[in-house]
């Protein structure tokens, strides 16, 4: 199953040698046009060494019309690399998922830039 492979990801994350890694929680509210406002309630843990950061997080979503913690279990994983050839420049990712009724996947990338 996905979720195996995202917890055992962030598992071996953290093992690496010199990661810095501390646990946290995250409520993030997300709306797609045309569906229910659903309130992510995670737990997850984020490190980072050597240019690079990481975090892994999963947990509920309630349903924010309702009130009601639903049977769908949201989780993502993503990280981020610093100064990548030009100081100031990152590149980051993230790859989620959704189960319940129908699972569903995402995913995002990005380049930031930071003026220094």
């Amino acid at each position: 199953p996905p979720m195996k492979s995202i917890i055992i990801a962030g598992l071996l994350l953290g093992a690496a040698h010199g990661v810095q890694a501390q646990p946290y929680v995250n409520a993030e509210v997300n709306q797609a046009f045309g569906s229910n406002t659903l309130t992510e309630l995670h737990v997850g843990w984020e490190g980072g060494a050597n240019g690079a950061s990481y975090f892994v997080q999963g947990g509920p979503a309630v349903d924010s019309t309702s009130g009601e913690v639903s049977n769908i279990f949201t989780a993502k994983i993503g990280g981020e690399v610093h100064d990548v050839g030009v100081h100031g420049l990152d590149f980051y990712g993230e790859l989620g998922l959704s189960t319940g009724a129908s699972s569903s996947y995402a995913a995002k990338a990005g380049v930031k830039y930071h003026f220094h």
